[in-house]
C-alpha cells in the first residue's frame, strides 16, 4: 500500500501533467485562432495587429506544403544548410527564394500557391532575416548531414518569441504543439529569425547580400563563414569541450609558464614579466607586443536548471523543464538538445580605462552548442524525447578569443568584462563614468631607446586615479550574466599542470585561475603569445 507522501507526490505529478496538457490545448486553440486572424489581416493588407510570430506561422504552414510536394525544394534547403554560412545550419529565405526547380519554378513561386503575393512581401519586409534552420536531432534521427531528401519529408516547426511551446506544421496544416522540454524524433525544420545575420547598412559589417531591405550583414565576424570570394565554406565550430588527451603544452603558454616560474605567487606581478620582461633580476623593460589577453575557456555556474533557464528565457532558445511524462523508457544521451536554434551566442564586452579619460568598450562574440555547455539526458517517449536531467560542462576554446594587449602606460591596472547571452540585436548606447587606477612608473630609457616600465607593480612612484567616461552598449532582450573584474597584478595560474585539451586541439592548456566568475558563469583568462 502506498504511504501518504507517495500518494501526495502522485497527485502533484498528475496535477502538473493535467495542467500542462490544458495549457498546451489552450495554446493550440489560441494559436489556431491567431492563424485565422493573421490570414485575414494579411490578405487584406492590414499588418497593424500582426506580430512576427504570426508571420512566421503563416510562412511555416505554407513552407510545410512546399517541402512535402517538391523534392527539389528539399534539395535546395539541404544544400544551403550544409554551407553553414553562419557556422550553423541556417538557410536565409532571401538567399534561396529565386532558386528554381527543374520545372523552372522558383521557391517563391511555389510558396505563392499558398500565400498571396502581398502577404509574402509583408512577411519578408518585416522579417528580412527569416531563416530555415535544419536541426541535429538525437540518435541520428535527422540532420542536414543525414537528410535523405527522397524519403524524408520534414515537418515545419516555428520558433516563437511569445511562447515557449513549439507549433509543428505538416502538409495537412497545424499538427501538434511540442512542450519546451520535448525534442522531436522525426524530420523537422525550423522557421525562425536569425540572431547572427541582421538587416544592416553599416559598412563595418560584412554584407551577406544586398537587397531592397538595406542588405543583410553578419552581427560579428565570428559568425562569418563566407570566404572573401563568396564561396560558401563549411567549417565546424572550434568551441569545444576538453579532454586530457595531449601531453604537450600549448606553445602560446610558454611566456606564461616562465612568468609562473620566475615570479612565484605573492612575490610580484606575473604580467610584469609577460608584458615587460620585468623580474627580480631585470627591474625595467619596454612593452612586449608579442602577447595579449585571451579568453581560453568558459562554463556555466551553479544550479544547472537555473543556468539553462537563465540563458534560455527567450522562447526560441534551448530550455530544460524537467521530466513531465513520469515515464522513463531507457536513458539516452541527447545530441540535439537546443534543437530549435542550434548554438548559443554569447556577447563579451571588455571595458578598458584609458589615460585619455575616455574608456574603450571592446566587443566580441563566441558561440557554443547547448550539448557542449550541458550534459543532457532524455527518455524516448513515442516520437519525441523528453529531457529530464542535465549538468554543466566546461568548454575550452581551441581558438581562444583575443581580447586586448595590456599596456599599463596606456590602460588602467583593472579591467571589467561583462557577458550576455544574445537574444536580440537592438542596441542602446549610454554614457557611464567610473574612477580608475593608473600606473605612473614609466619613462624614457636611453638603453632601450624607448619608454619603459620602471620597476615591478606600481614602482616607486605614486599611482593616480582618474575619472573615465565610457560608451556602454546594452542590447534589449539579451540575458545579462554579470561582470567580472581582472587586475593586472592577479596571479594567472593555479599551477603549471594541465587544465585539459580542447577536443579538436593539439595541446593542453595550463591550469588557469578559476577566480573570474559570477553566479551564472566562469571565465578562464590568461595572456598568451600572438603567434
Amino acid at each position: 500500500m502506498k504511504n501518504i507522501a507517495t500518494i501526495i507526490g502522485d497527485m502533484r505529478t498528475l496535477k502538473f501533467i493535467v495542467s500542462l496538457l490544458l495549457s498546451a490545448s489552450a495554446f493550440c486553440l489560441s494559436s489556431c485562432e491567431q492563424a485565422d486572424l493573421v490570414n485575414d489581416n494579411l490578405d487584406n493588407g492590414d499588418v497593424t495587429f500582426v506580430s512576427k510570430d504570426q508571420l512566421k506561422m503563416k510562412f511555416g504552414s505554407a513552407f510545410a506544403k512546399v517541402l512535402a510536394e517538391d523534392k527539389e525544394a528539399r534539395e535546395i534547403v539541404k544544400e544551403e544548410a550544409l554551407k553553414q554560412i553562419d557556422y550553423d545550419y541556417d538557410v536565409l529565405y532571401l538567399m534561396i527564394k529565386d532558386r528554381k526547380n527543374k520545372m523552372g519554378n522558383t521557391l517563391e513561386q511555389l510558396l505563392l500557391k499558398y500565400i498571396p503575393q502581398d502577404s509574402l512581401s509583408i512577411i519578408v519586409d518585416m522579417i528580412p532575416n527569416l531563416t530555415i534552420f535544419v536541426p541535429e536531432l538525437p540518435e541520428n534521427t535527422f540532420s542536414a548531414e543525414t537528410w535523405n531528401i527522397s524519403n524524408m519529408i520534414p515537418k515545419v516547426a516555428v520558433r516563437l518569441t511569445s511562447s515557449s511551446e513549439i507549433p509543428i506544421w505538416s502538409v495537412l496544416g497545424k499538427e501538434r504543439i511540442l512542450a519546451p522540454n520535448e525534442i522531436p524524433a522525426f524530420p523537422v525544420v525550423v522557421i525562425k529569425e536569425n540572431e547572427r545575420i541582421i538587416a544592416s547598412s553599416s559598412s563595418n559589417t560584412r554584407q551577406v547580400l544586398d537587397n531592397r531591405l538595406n542588405g543583410l550583414a553578419f552581427l560579428d565576424s565570428s559568425f562569418d563563414n563566407l570566404s572573401t570570394n563568396d564561396k560558401m565554406i563549411v567549417t565546424r565550430s572550434t568551441y569545444e569541450r576538453y579532454h586530457q588527451g595531449s601531453s604537450t603544452m600549448d606553445p602560446r603558454f610558454t611566456k606564461v609558464k616562465e612568468a609562473y616560474e620566475k615570479v612565484p605567487k605573492g612575490t610580484g606581478w606575473q604580467r610584469d614579466y609577460i608584458y615587460y620582461n620585468i623580474s627580480s633580476s631585470n627591474p625595467n623593460g619596454p612593452f612586449q607586443y608579442q602577447c595579449k589577453e585571451f579568453l581560453w575557456g568558459f562554463e556555466m555556474n551553479g544550479d544547472v536548471v537555473g543556468a539553462i533557464n537563465k540563458i534560455s528565457d527567450q522562447a526560441g532558445d534551448p530550455q530544460y523543464y524537467g521530466n513531465v511524462t513520469g515515464i522513463i523508457m531507457g536513458k539516452i544521451r541527447v545530441v540535439g538538445s537546443g534543437w530549435v536554434d542550434g548554438e548559443f551566442e554569447f556577447k563579451v564586452k571588455v571595458y578598458v580605462a584609458s589615460k585619455t579619460a575616455v574608456g574603450n568598450e571592446f566587443v566580441t562574440y563566441f558561440r557554443i552548442k547547448a550539448t557542449d555547455l550541458f550534459d543532457i539526458t532524455a527518455a524516448r517517449n513515442g516520437d519525441v524525447y523528453t529531457v529530464y536531467s542535465a549538468k554543466n560542462k566546461r568548454v575550452l576554446f581551441a581558438d581562444p578569443i583575443p581580447l586586448f594587449s595590456w599596456n599599463l602606460d596606456n590602460y588602467s591596472s583593472t579591467i571589467k568584462i561583462a557577458l550576455e547571452e544574445v537574444d536580440n540585436t537592438e542596441t542602446i548606447v549610454q554614457t557611464s563614468s567610473t574612477t580608475s587606477e593608473f600606473a605612473t612608473n614609466f619613462g624614457f630609457d636611453a638603453t632601450f631607446g624607448e619608454v619603459v616600465k620602471l620597476g615591478g607593480k606600481f614602482g616607486a612612484s605614486a599611482k593616480v586615479n582618474k575619472t573615465v567616461t565610457y560608451q556602454v552598449s546594452t542590447t534589449k532582450g539579451n540575458d545579462e550574466l554579470g561582470e567580472v573584474i581582472i587586475n593586472f597584478g592577479d596571479d594567472i595560474l593555479v599551477d603549471d599542470t594541465s587544465m585539459g585539451t580542447p577536443l579538436n586541439g593539439k595541446y593542453f592548456y595550463l591550469n588557469m585561475s578559476p577566480q573570474y566568475y559570477t553566479g551564472w558563469y566562469r571565465l578562464f583568462i590568461s595572456p598568451g603569445s600572438i603567434n
